[in-house]
């Protein structure tokens, strides 16, 4: 399922829904569907039901995690800098959290990975320094073995690799 795809029915225009994802209402003047994206809806034609669900109008909400949202309305980050400005000023941070923020921003921020390569090693380089292992590592070359990783999991590819 793609994440623009409708995961309600299109409703009428000038209809109030609770997206069932984020829990937050939903209207529009045009017909629109719910999605499960940041946008949270998208224009539908409520006479081509093609590419919506029909036999289901989702009434009990269903718990989803939107990353990014977290990211920036919990610890105020919204790109790597950040990151790196939020573990500079909070070093007593616990060791779940840290590995959540990382984990949410592998997701969140993963297609600038490229262009914040820099950050991310600062970033790492702290972590290691936090969580015990001294070695000289080299966090760009494990950054450079990441492309078919699934972006959930980079974080944890990363830690596993650093103190293996």
């Amino acid at each position: 399922m793609n994440e623009n795809d409708c995961i309600s029915k299109c409703y009428q225009g000038k209809s109030k829904k609770l997206h069932p994802l984020y829990l937050v209402p939903i209207s529009s003047n045009k017909p629109f569907c719910l999605i499960n994206n940041k946008s949270l809806f998208k224009n539908c034609d409520i006479n081509n039901t093609e590419n919506t669900i029909t036999e289901i109008d989702y009434y009990i909400p269903r718990l989803g995690i939107n990353e990014e949202y977290i990211l920036k309305n919990i610890y105020e980050i919204t790109n790597w800098a950040e990151c790196k400005k939020y573990f500079q000023k909070n070093k007593k941070i616990n060791n779940f959290n840290i590995n959540r923020i990382l984990t949410f921003c592998w997701i969140a921020y993963y297609k600038n990975f490229k262009t914040n390569s820099d950050v991310i090693n600062d970033i790492y380089q702290m972590y290691i320094e936090r969580f015990g292992n001294s070695e000289n590592i080299n966090v760009n070359s494990i950054l450079s073995t990441i492309k078919n990783i699934e972006h959930k999991h980079i974080h944890k590819y990363i830690t596993n690799t650093i103190f293996k």
